[in-house]
């Protein structure tokens, strides 16, 4: 079976599969054989010519799906899955997001984390004053916005390195933001 759909019995504590990351979000139908263009959430993309299952998400819904032919372009892969050959079946995953495991990321370079690894972690001010908790991210116009609670309020900051945000230490669950300001 091409399409599985695993939104009942494979979602982890936080909503998503256990292991697997976002590794990229399908745009738009492309050509007439069922491409698929794909906005990638890195800027190497490389691997995905070595993907082969994938998990899609769109909502609460996870299904299984494999790609059969992958090209990479200037601006991000495009991919085909399985038992879809037009345009009009590749439309109907528009707006899926493409969950793989770990293993299979874009590899991390020194000082670089998956943005789904900060979800929990303390953010404290530069003398350790507890300033919130990440609770989860959007796109913004200029970076990645990380929402983080913090008693009943609510701020977003930033996730623009050595400008607002410090040092990330995983282990210890902590991300230091340079200017706390931002949490009034």
């Amino acid at each position: 079976m091409c399409f599985e759909d695993w939104s009942e019995s494979h979602t982890g504590d936080n909503g998503l599969m256990d292991g697997l990351l976002a590794t990229g979000r399908v745009r738009t139908a492309f050509g007439l054989k069922g491409f698929l263009k794909v906005q990638a959430f890195s800027d190497d993309f490389s691997h995905f010519k070595s993907l082969h299952e994938v998990v899609l998400k769109k909502g609460d819904e996870l299904k299984k799906a494999v790609i059969v032919e992958c090209e990479l372009c200037a601006d991000g892969p495009m991919i085909r899955f399985e038992g879809i050959d037009s345009p009009e079946k590749a439309k109907a995953f528009n707006g899926y997001e493409i969950l793989v495991p770990r293993t299979q990321a874009s590899k991390l370079k020194k000082g670089e984390h998956y943005i789904s690894d900060l979800i929990g972690l303390n953010v404290i001010d530069p003398d350790g004053q507890h300033l919130g908790i990440v609770k989860s991210w959007c796109e913004g116009a200029q970076a990645i916005l990380l929402e983080v609670k913090r008693e009943s309020a609510v701020y977003f900051l930033p996730f623009l390195r050595d400008v607002y945000v410090g040092q990330i230490d995983l282990k210890a669950g902590t991300l230091v933001l340079l200017e706390p300001r931002l949490a009034e």
